[in-house]
């Protein structure tokens, strides 16, 4: 079902559901452009960072920051679900947690790891990267070796970091709602070259429009450092950034570790396994 037939049935409801939609609605937005509250999804209540930063996952006390009346009346819209004498989750929610870089390589894991070519294998860090997000791993990928494709879910849980700021939590929310994810598709079984597609809400961006390049550094056959560059419109690429391994395949860190530590904060939010 479609969000226009949705939207197209609440002026056949009674007056009373339409307020409380309305309402609905108005506490979404508080929740998404409000400094001081963390967006944690749709139709849910709004969370204060401090308790996601600190450890609480979006998980909140209901008894400690509502009334019973607040409760009964958020219960009666299909706000809160499960025993609430206990902390409670909120249904559809989205988890966030607050992790450091310098300790990456014992949390950044998937449960079940994909079968990569070594090359793809470990943590990297995008060096140089203007956007707020820094480091990565490809463990949770579909990886195709017949086709030599790879299909990155960016919304995965704890396989991005994004940074510890305003900017790096818009960039986060969006992931999330847009299930943002990366097609690579590399050239020959060397893996040496690579194109990589961009797909916004299910669309795969054109390739005319925006073409992403991924290039193994011939001086590290390994893997342990790729050029990334971007191609828009069709005109001819321009420098992104450098893709460095700072955790190898068994979990150890790399020489670049040190150097990434030295560049950045090692504060950083990722998508939490829910």
């Amino acid at each position: 079902m479609g969000i226009g037939h949705r939207a197209s049935g609440i002026g056949h409801t009674s007056p009373r559901l339409r307020t409380a939609i309305l309402h609905n609605s108005q506490e979404q937005a508080r929740c998404l452009f409000h400094k001081e509250l963390i967006a944690c999804g749709v139709g849910i209540l709004p969370a204060h960072k401090s308790l996601i930063e600190n450890g609480a996952r979006c998980e909140l006390k209901p008894h400690a920051t509502q009334t019973k009346s607040d409760r009964a009346t958020q219960k009666s819209r299909g706000y809160l679900i499960g025993n609430q004498n206990t902390n409670t989750r909120i249904n559809n929610i989205m988890l966030i947690e607050q992790k450091q870089l310098k300790d990456i390589a014992n949390w950044m894991k998937v449960e079940h790891p994909a079968e990569l070519p070594e090359v793809l294998q470990g943590i990297f860090f995008m060096d140089g990267n203007v956007l707020p997000d820094h480091c990565l791993t490809m463990h949770s990928s579909d990886w195709n070796a017949d086709e030599k494709t790879l299909l990155l879910r960016v919304f995965d849980p704890v396989i991005w970091t994004f940074h510890s700021s305003m900017a790096g939590r818009m960039l986060l929310y969006f992931v999330k709602l847009s299930r943002f994810s990366y097609l690579f598709r590399f050239s020959d079984a060397t893996l040496q070259h690579g194109h990589i597609t961009p797909i916004v809400f299910g669309w795969c961006v054109p390739q005319w429009l925006v073409d992403f390049l991924i290039d193994r550094d011939p001086n590290t056959p390994n893997g342990d450092i790729w050029h990334r560059t971007n191609s828009f419109f069709g005109r001819p690429a321009e420098s992104g950034y450098i893709l460095r391994r700072v955790v190898d395949k068994d979990g150890n860190y790399t020489s670049a570790f040190a150097d990434m530590l030295s560049k950045v904060e090692s504060d950083c939010l990722i998508i939490a396994q829910e």
